[in-house]
């Protein structure tokens, strides 16, 4: 005599509702986020392949490419920047700086300002760059 075992059912999982919350999730970050304006400095900073991404913080000094520095997007004088700078590092925790410069900017130019910074207090210091380019795109060099 053979007896026939149940049969076992296989089961189903639905992932209708997982779907339906992960979209929720992301419309839910999408609308809650936030995004940081950049200044309306024309900037054309220089690229990097291997650079690390970093926060942006509030203080950031940038120079054109015709050597003009700016301080939260208002020009300054360079004989400026130090006392400019060292009344704004009571307003840092991190003693932090972002220095923007645009890559056709000579070098020395963000030396000096690299050295104000050091000079007014700032330990922490910046140089954020642009994504290297493809090689299908046009490379400036």
């Amino acid at each position: 005599m053979e007896f026939r075992g149940k049969q076992r059912r296989r089961p189903v999982l639905n992932i209708t509702p997982l779907i339906d919350v992960l979209f929720l999730l992301l419309i839910f970050f999408l609308v809650s986020s936030t995004f940081v304006e950049q200044p309306n400095i024309k900037l054309d900073l220089p690229r990097a392949a291997h650079a690390d991404v970093s926060k942006v913080e509030s203080l950031a000094v940038s120079i054109n490419e015709t050597g003009q520095l700016y301080f939260r997007d208002r020009p300054v004088a360079r004989r400026e920047l130090p006392a400019i700078l060292h009344e704004a590092l009571g307003e840092q925790k991190d003693r932090s700086l972002v220095i923007k410069a645009d890559r056709n900017v000579p070098h020395g130019a963000v030396v000096k300002v690299l050295d104000i910074a050091k000079g007014a207090g700032f330990r922490r210091i910046v140089l954020p760059t642009s994504p290297e380019e493809t090689k299908g795109e046009k490379e400036d060099e």
